[in-house]
């Protein structure tokens, strides 16, 4: 397994290069789904969970909640463990209500550009992600145009499946086993910069949008 490599600040990810790039690891959350995580702790503390800001916060998730991500415990396990942190008896759609409120949407604008992008890279998404977060992804973002992720993506990489997250380098040296993609001919989108460091010590190029930024016109050329 590689190592990590010393690398240069944040702004090393700020450009894009696509020449020989034949092959596009897409992050899901901030990248493609805005993300609104006050918002999902203001839920979760309307349930009565009083210190959930030390378990989830704008810089990091724990407990019961990085578990979730990393499939360690099953929705079901999720559900009940809210249950007790709250000492509430919650219905599921409340939790999982209070959960999904996290996610913002994926613009449209975006779900076009995927579509373009298709016809010229080889696309694969990677997300640290539960299992109820994805399934809510699937009936209400995804659906756009009657199309299915599959019809975008190529691979889905998602980390509740695979029981690995980002930054964790044996994700990434599982992906490339999987997808046989040549490093030095694949750009990570990321907007973590210990996610696109992680990359880059595999040989890969990253890239990191800013939070709310549109990304699209980093990857706009005259090919278009």
């Amino acid at each position: 397994m590689r190592g990590f490599v010393n690398l240069t600040p944040m702004q090393n990810f700020r450009s894009v290069d696509l020449k020989g790039v034949k092959n596009l690891l897409i992050d899901l959350g901030a990248v493609l789904v805005d993300l609104n995580k006050p918002r999902c702790v203001a839920a979760f503390k309307a349930l009565g969970f009083v210190n959930v800001e030390d378990f989830l916060s704008t810089q990091h998730q724990e407990g019961i909640f990085l578990k979730a991500d990393g499939g360690l415990v099953s929705s079901a396990e999720f559900r009940n463990e809210i249950r007790k942190l709250t000492g509430k008896a919650h219905s599921d759609a409340a939790i999982d209500k209070a959960w999904t409120d996290m996610l913002d949407g994926i613009p449209a604008y975006k779900l076009d550009f995927l579509w373009e992008l298709k016809k010229r890279f080889r696309l694969m998404l990677i997300s640290n992600i539960s299992e109820i977060d994805w399934h809510f992804c699937l009936e209400h973002y995804f659906a756009y145009k009657n199309r299915r992720p599959e019809d975008y993506f190529d691979k889905l990489y998602l980390s509740y499946q695979m029981k690995l997250m980002k930054p964790n380098p044996e994700i990434m040296q599982k992906i490339l086993e999987d997808s046989r993609a040549e490093p030095a001919q694949t750009l990570m989108i990321d907007d973590a910069e210990a996610n696109c460091r992680m990359a880059e010590s595999f040989g890969m190029r990253a890239f990191a949008p800013l939070p709310k930024e549109d990304w699209t016109p980093f990857l706009k050329t005259e090919r278009f």
